[in-house]
């Protein structure tokens, strides 16, 4: 009998080390419209821009959905709304605190894909920000550019892991 106890615990202890190590990404690419979120291997989520609505679409351990957020699936009329309960005063926690906290959990993404491409329309503003952008690009090491044929381009492919994240939020 001790032995199920054991292993169902040791189950649990594996599924929580791989969800704090498993790779949470976000990728973005606004040539082909693809805007994708998930972790690896468990959970995946796709934004898909279409003529005229816009869809996400959710894969959650190989059981796909797909929600169109312009088309309302209920009645406005058949939603219910409640009355907020009674709060206690509590001491609301320091904003700078916390936004520095979250300011470090931003930080502690590793970007994997950057390359981002300007026009702003203005040939002369264009001219005085190709050396600061070309300064910008060799000091971070990511292509960053401004163009002069009208085109605005990101890439971006973001990793973290929950521990990673955990670690920079309780750290600061």
């Amino acid at each position: 009998m001790w032995w199920i106890i054991l292993t169902a615990f040791g189950l649990i202890f594996i599924i929580l080390i791989y969800l704090l190590f498993a790779r949470l990404f976000i990728e973005i690419d606004s040539n082909a419209n693809i805007y994708k979120f998930g972790v690896a291997g468990l959970v995946s989520g796709e934004i898909i821009l279409k003529y005229d609505s816009i869809w996400i679409r959710f894969i959650i351990l190989g059981y796909r959905k797909e929600f169109d957020l312009i088309k309302p699936t209920k009645s406005i009329s058949r939603i219910r709304v409640e009355k907020p309960l009674k709060q206690e005063n509590t001491k609301p926690a320091s904003i700078p605190n916390s936004f520095n906290r979250i300011v470090k959990v931003f930080v502690s993404f590793k970007v994997k894909k950057c390359v981002v491409s300007i026009d702003t329309g203005s040939m002369p503003l264009n001219g005085i920000l190709y050396p600061w952008f070309y300064m910008l690009s060799v000091k971070i090491n990511k292509k960053i550019m401004n163009n002069f044929w009208g085109e605005n381009t990101l890439i971006l492919r973001l990793e973290n892991t929950l521990a990673r994240m955990l670690w920079a939020y309780f750290k600061s």
